[in-house]
């Protein structure tokens, strides 16, 4: 299995994406607040995107920190479903924990909260499901 912490994607990259923990089926990632993520100069908060962006990722790395990960399987996004529960702080360094509760031969199931300070004070939630489709072949 590779590693997640050091497997960040190009976009994760481009925001400053950093896994913080990993147990079984469940990471946290941080998202450093910068001044380009920010959605609305006027109040400083960070564009929406991001937190999608961020949820998504880390649900999918919460996939592949499952037990019985194989790299040679390619993963897809099937569906994701985001509630927005606040804006993001300002100033504020956000966070996802992300957690792939059930786990089938073709599809995961995985719930995510992304937050400030604590998971009881969420900025966002999703429930999101994966397509683990055909191993990976390399490219000719």
């Amino acid at each position: 299995m590779s590693d997640p912490i050091s497997d960040v994607s190009p976009y994760g990259h481009a925001i400053g994406m950093s896994v913080q923990d990993t147990t079984n089926a469940k990471l946290t990632v941080k998202v450093p607040y910068a001044a380009h993520l920010v959605g609305d100069p006027d109040t400083g908060v960070i564009h929406g995107g991001v937190i999608t962006a961020a949820l998504d990722n880390a649900s999918g790395w919460a996939v592949r920190v499952s037990k019985d990960w194989h790299d040679d399987l390619s993963m897809a996004t099937l569906d994701i479903r985001i509630d927005y529960m606040k804006p993001a702080t300002p100033h504020v360094d956000l966070f996802v924990t992300a957690e792939c509760f059930k786990r089938t031969k073709t599809i995961a199931f995985v719930r995510a909260v992304a937050y400030h300070e604590s998971q009881d004070d969420p900025v966002a939630t999703s429930v999101a499901t994966f397509m683990m489709g055909t191993p990976n072949q390399p490219r000719p």
